[in-house]
């Protein structure tokens, strides 16, 4: 483990739960677990009853838990980014991720460093390995591959070629482009990626690591959802919403527009 990947790297999640039976807490515990083992600090924002001893449980696998104060998981993510941007203000990367992707967190050693030294990375957006993919629910493997090619295509009629997982969810951002996140007022699935959109129509050659990893998905999420009729139709639904969001973001190409 490289020092500096401890001291620049705060991750950030919003988290709401409504019981601490469900597997999504325990698989937020043993995460929390695993940052603490590697020295990683982690900022949440929660919205969980705290009658449910909840917040106080995070508070105690090593997190700092700071109360939700608007509704909707956009507004959380802001203010986990604002109020860990407050705290840490020494930090120089910054994370976003589920909290329950527990096998995540030993990839930030090699996500981290690339966003250090001379020619770091502004962004780290990871990518899934065919390794990883396999093990999704193969419903959500086949609209999440399907979403980062529909993404793809919108980013390249923009004249934006490199390919992202962007359906992934762990994503890493340089201290300086806080600033886009705060400033960014999407409200659905557009406020995690919306300002790295931004970004790139600034620059188009701005630099985006995308290390390949070989991340292993919860296999309760797996047995839950794999087979099944309502996720499928969910997913079928997120994946409209989602690329529906991306062409707001993104607009028309110009030369569309001066046509």
């Amino acid at each position: 483990m490289d020092a500096n990947v401890q001291d620049a790297l705060v991750i950030c999640a919003p988290t709401f739960f409504k019981s601490r039976d469900e597997p999504r807490f325990k698989a937020s515990l043993a995460t929390l677990a695993a940052c603490r083992e590697r020295s990683f600090r982690v900022l949440l924002v929660d919205g969980s009853p705290s009658e449910a001893g909840i917040p106080r449980a995070l508070e105690d696998a090593g997190a700092t838990v700071v109360r939700e104060e608007g509704n909707g998981k956009a507004n959380a993510l802001r203010q986990a980014l604002k109020s860990a941007a407050e705290k840490y203000p020494e930090a120089k990367v910054f994370a976003f991720q589920e909290l329950e992707k527990t096998d995540f967190i030993q990839y930030y050693d090699k996500c981290v460093t690339g966003m250090l030294g001379d020619s770091a990375w502004e962004f780290c957006n990871p990518a899934r390995s065919d390794t990883s993919w396999k093990t999704y629910p193969v419903e959500q493997e086949y609209e999440e591959r399907f979403q980062n090619r529909l993404m793809d295509l919108n980013a390249q009629r923009h004249g934006f070629n490199a390919s992202l997982d962007w359906s992934f969810g762990p994503f890493l951002l340089s201290h300086r482009h806080v600033h886009l996140w705060l400033s960014y007022t999407g409200v659905t699935y557009d406020s995690q990626w919306g300002p790295m959109i931004r970004a790139i129509q600034g620059n188009k050659d701005i630099s985006i690591g995308t290390p390949v990893v070989d991340y292993q998905h919860s296999p309760f999420m797996k047995r839950e959802e794999e087979g099944s009729w309502r996720h499928a139709k969910i997913r079928l639904r997120q994946l409209q919403d989602v690329i529906a969001a991306n062409e707001k973001v993104w607009g028309e190409p110009a030369e569309l527009l001066d046509s």
